[in-house]
């Protein structure tokens, strides 16, 4: 289910950074670093505490009863791994949005034409009235 949502979710990327003809791979690959980071570090802690809480650690391979409470968490923990999943696309969205706006603001910055040398103040006419 957290793969196919994944999957969704950099499709999604993918469809946003192509319609302002950026190149998504940057922002996919990110993306999923950033979620399977998180996911990682948050199973990691998740095992030391049941570990720690487990009186007879020598026996955790072949325990059912660690295997038991590991699926009784990740069951627990699922919609917050999609609501986390959900708040972090939202932020990558922004964030290609946001570099969007940077780069049409770049662009209008060096279309500007550069002013050149201020226009030389208008000689005034001499009064040639005496050649007349």
């Amino acid at each position: 289910m957290v793969l196919i949502v994944l999957a969704g979710f950099c499709y999604a990327l993918h469809r946003i950074a192509v319609s302002y003809n950026i190149t998504p791979w940057k922002w996919i690959r990110w993306y999923v670093v950033a979620f399977l980071a998180t996911f990682l570090a948050v199973a990691v802690i998740t095992s030391v505490a049941i570990v720690m809480t487990n009186a007879d650690p020598q026996n955790l391979v072949n325990d059912k009863a660690f295997v038991l409470k590991v699926n009784q968490i990740a069951e627990k923990m699922l919609p917050f791994v999609l609501l986390y999943q959900l708040v972090l696309f939202f932020i990558f969205r922004g964030r290609i949005l946001k570099y969007v706006h940077n780069l049409d603001q770049l662009e209008k910055v060096d279309n500007t034409p550069t002013p050149s040398s201020p226009p030389s103040p208008k000689k005034e006419d001499k009064d040639l009235s005496y050649f007349r």
